[in-house]
């Protein structure tokens, strides 16, 4: 059973993992800030067996259940999630009766092989996305007439509006984590 303890470092310090295990940009900072403004509580946690695993986690508490969730999941190795890790969270966030969800976007192989095989994590019954995506590259010059030819009109009247806007359309593989969060943190904004 691993051994989890309270990361003591610093913010700066904390980033540096993520980039240096190339892990989701959820894990950084700039993301727990973002969280706490939602009435999220923060915990880092750090286990240094033989494979280093850091994992921050969001919790709030409905009640009597705490809901405990990791996006992006761990940074290092997955394999430390064990009941070490389940009995340290429950330590710290004081929880009882709790739900822990793991939004693990790895893309190592060794992780998504953990979660395949283990008898302790399972994939949820309900699922917040699809976990699918799609992109669709406009030309500068379209027409909607054609192109959307068999879309709604509320779709149509929507690009109508983008494009008098001058709104710009990025595809990126590596989206910059602080744009990420400009842009959620605007979202928030404009819901309340």
């Amino acid at each position: 059973m691993t051994n989890w303890e309270l990361f003591e470092g610093t913010d700066e310090e904390w980033d540096q993992n993520v980039f240096n295990y190339d892990a989701n940009y959820r894990q950084l900072t700039s993301w727990a800030d973002l969280k706490k403004l939602k009435n999220w509580k923060v915990l880092r946690l750090v286990c240094k067996n033989e494979k280093k695993t850091l994992i921050q986690i969001f919790y709030k508490k409905y009640f009597l259940v705490n809901f405990i969730y990791c996006p992006g999941g761990a940074i290092g190795s997955s394999k430390n999630l064990d009941q070490g890790f389940i009995d340290s969270v429950k330590k710290y966030t004081k929880s009882r009766v709790f739900y822990i969800r793991i939004d693990d976007s790895s893309s190592n192989l060794e992780n998504l092989n953990f979660f395949k095989s283990s008898q302790m994590w399972s994939r949820p019954i309900y699922r917040t996305n699809e976990s699918k995506c799609a992109y669709l590259e406009l030309a500068k010059e379209f027409d909607t007439k054609n192109i959307f030819k068999l879309s709604s009109r509320d779709f149509k009247y929507s690009l109508k509006r983008s494009k008098k806007k001058k709104l710009d359309y990025l595809h990126t593989c590596s989206p910059d984590s602080n744009h990420l969060v400009e842009i959620s943190l605007g979202m928030f904004k404009k819901k309340k």
